[in-house]
């Protein structure tokens, strides 16, 4: 299982990872950290506080994302949509699954979860949350 994702730097040694990072819309791309947001009545860095996987959406979820997100014990955040969320970089509807650190693993710009079901299948993650502690044997 891979912990926290995105953990081979380039040999450019650019701030951005490219193993197991992925997407981007506009200017935010997988392996960035996560742009703070508040709005009139939200902050999204408090769910960050939880120290799992998230994903979170600025706008409406598509019931696709719901479904998803509870089949895989994931943190689904909604953020109401307003105009000063687009100067941090963030689009409408678009979800971003966010890892336990607070950077983004990956971007899915249509909103419906499609490539986020297929990256968590693919690097075998599942909500920290959910993870019972093992005893030895």
């Amino acid at each position: 299982m891979l912990a926290i994702g995105c953990s081979q730097w380039n040999e450019r040694n650019d701030t951005r990872p490219r193993i197991a990072c992925d997407g981007h819309l506009g200017r935010i791309h997988g392996g960035d950290r996560l742009p703070w947001v508040k709005t009139w009545d939200a902050d999204n860095f408090v769910p960050l506080t939880a120290l799992d996987w998230q994903v979170h959406v600025y706008g409406q979820a598509a019931d696709e994302l719901r479904r998803l997100c509870s089949a895989r014990d994931l943190s689904l955040r909604v953020f109401p949509w307003e105009a000063g969320i687009a100067r941090a970089g963030l689009h409408p509807h678009a979800t971003y699954l966010v890892r336990p650190d607070g950077y983004i693993a990956m971007i899915d710009a249509d909103g419906k979860g499609g490539r986020i079901a297929s990256y968590l299948h693919t690097h075998q993650l599942s909500s920290l949350s959910g993870c019972a502690p093992r005893t030895a044997k």
